[in-house]
């Protein structure tokens, strides 16, 4: 398949939308099988005839006959790993509990590969809970952590089985002594709890063990996520259980892993934790001035992506860009979207927005539209590049690497470049946002977030240059609601400049 434009209509302002052929290319794709003239057909083999028997009893629903149990359960022994996944496929075939205990052998060797897991699951049949009695017995000390294959296996347990014999593994499993490492504890009630269509207290009704044993993982987990302890398996993994408690319970553990000192992914794993709750608090408490301003571009865009998720939190997202502690432009036009069609705030939304798009800065984007139409030099271009926009942006090999490359730009509609010149604050992708710096002697730094990291942020700066702070030297980090980017670029230059530039950046 040809593809002439990699472009999605809605990434688009709506009046250039109709003028991309957005299909172009489609009738170019085309599939040769290349014959050498005047050679024979290849005569088949035993081999090849026996390959396309079993192809056809598989296609008929004709498996065969099912291999012995016994010669399955040397193969899942085998120390060659293609060997063991074959006897997990070919166990599907058995129907017979004593399988579990093959499949959870060839299931210990490789838990962290995802199609180890798929082939085991797949095979295990009606035998969930069997299979995970098995798994449990294995030595400890001679097996890898199964946390990964645990909560696979606990979403279909709690899937596949009646509430009573899920409450039954949570009272067993779940119990201190039985056997599994802390971590792979908290991964199988997880599980368990992401496959139930049951709350938490559900799941343990009239059952004190499971109940019991529950709560200590919770307690556990709220420790655990707590600890400060880096960015583990463990760790990412007790901050998503809380995500399945209550907004109250966790309210203050959840929210004071959002600041900076905290690694990246444990930021993410909170916000997404957060999202769990239907509670119009937590929009509200991720939506404060002093903690919007301080999230990173990656933590904003998840931020973002959870306030959009429940129409719980879309009145708290509205008050928040009408007021303007979110600035329109942090939401790109799919996602204002998503606010206009939302029956909580839609018409709010549509009067924000609409109010933005016949703001001044639009007002001189339409007022420019005639420059299209003069005939451009892209080379003159080029100077107008070197002189304007080099100081941020780079094109080939011409300027610094601060905001985005413009290389590929030629594929873009001559109207779209030209509203991002004159109205810079249209859209602004995350990572292109502009922060601000305040450190503890007086200093203000304002850049491209270029690192950050728990001891250190890195900022970009005009020209190339970098400029990196320890944590312990930064007093206040705020988000700007403007681009780096500064408005009225297009006074710097003519009308013929202007045309001139966006030829060169559609040469």
């Amino acid at each position: 398949m040809v593809r002439q434009y990699i472009d999605h209509p809605r990434y688009l302002p709506e009046p250039i939308r109709g003028k991309l052929p957005f299909r172009a290319g489609t009738d170019k794709g085309r599939i040769w099988r290349v014959v050498q003239l005047g050679v024979a057909a290849e005569k088949q083999t035993a081999e090849a005839k026996a390959a396309a028997l079993k192809t056809l009893q598989l296609s008929q629903g004709k498996p065969g006959d099912a291999p012995p149990l016994a010669k399955l359960e040397r193969l899942a022994n085998s120390s060659d790993a293609r060997l063991r996944f074959q006897a997990a496929l070919q166990l599907g075939q058995v129907q017979d509990a004593k399988k579990t205990k093959p499949l959870a052998q060839v299931l210990s060797a490789r838990a962290d590969d995802k199609w180890t897991r798929a082939a085991v699951f797949s095979s295990m049949g009606d035998w969930s809970v069997e299979l995970l009695d098995e798994l449990a017995n294995q030595r400890l000390a001679e097996r890898q952590s199964l946390a990964p294959a645990l909560a696979v296996l606990g979403q279909l347990i709690a899937k596949t089985r009646s509430p009573q014999e899920t409450g039954g593994v949570l009272a067993r499993h779940l119990d201190a002594d039985f056997g599994w490492r802390e971590h792979e504890r908290t991964a199988l009630l997880g599980g368990i709890i992401d496959g139930s269509s049951s709350s938490v207290a559900g799941l343990v009704a009239g059952q004190p063990k499971a109940s019991a044993n529950v709560g200590v993982i919770f307690e556990s987990a709220r420790a655990k996520a707590s600890s400060q302890g880096g960015d583990g398996a463990g760790r990412l993994a007790s901050i998503a259980l809380l995500g399945h408690s209550s907004f109250g319970a966790e309210r203050e553990t959840l929210l004071a892993l959002l600041t900076a000192t905290e690694p990246g992914s444990v930021r993410l794993a909170a916000a997404k934790a957060l999202g769990q709750f239907d509670d119009a608090g937590v929009a509200v408490a991720l939506l404060t001035k002093r903690r919007w301003g301080g999230y990173a571009p990656g933590l904003r865009e998840a931020v973002t992506g959870v306030l959009l998720g429940r129409s719980t939190y879309h009145p708290a997202l509205m008050a928040a860009l009408e007021s303007g502690v979110v600035p329109i432009h942090a939401l790109s036009p799919a996602r204002r979207q998503m606010l206009e069609r939302s029956k909580p705030v839609g018409a709010r939304a549509k009067k924000l927005f609409a109010k933005q798009a016949d703001g001044d800065r639009m007002k001189a984007y339409k007022s420019l539209k005639p420059v299209l139409k003069l005939k451009a030099d892209a080379a003159g271009g080029a100077k107008i590049f070197t002189r304007a926009c080099a100081l941020c942006h780079t094109h080939g090999s011409e300027g610094y690497a601060v905001g985005p490359d413009l290389t590929g730009l030629r594929n873009q509609p001559a109207e779209t470049l030209l509203l991002h010149i004159i109205v810079p604050n249209h859209e602004v992708v995350g990572g292109n946002a502009m922060y601000e710096v305040d450190t503890k002697d007086g200093q203000t730094f304002a850049g491209l977030l270029a690192a950050d990291t728990p001891a250190q942020l890195t900022l970009k700066l005009p020209l190339g240059f970098t400029k990196t702070l320890a944590r312990s030297e930064v007093k206040a980090v705020r988000a700007s609601p403007l681009s780096l980017m500064p408005n009225e670029l297009e006074k710097t230059m003519t009308r013929q400049e202007l045309a001139n530039l966006i030829a060169f950046l559609k040469r």
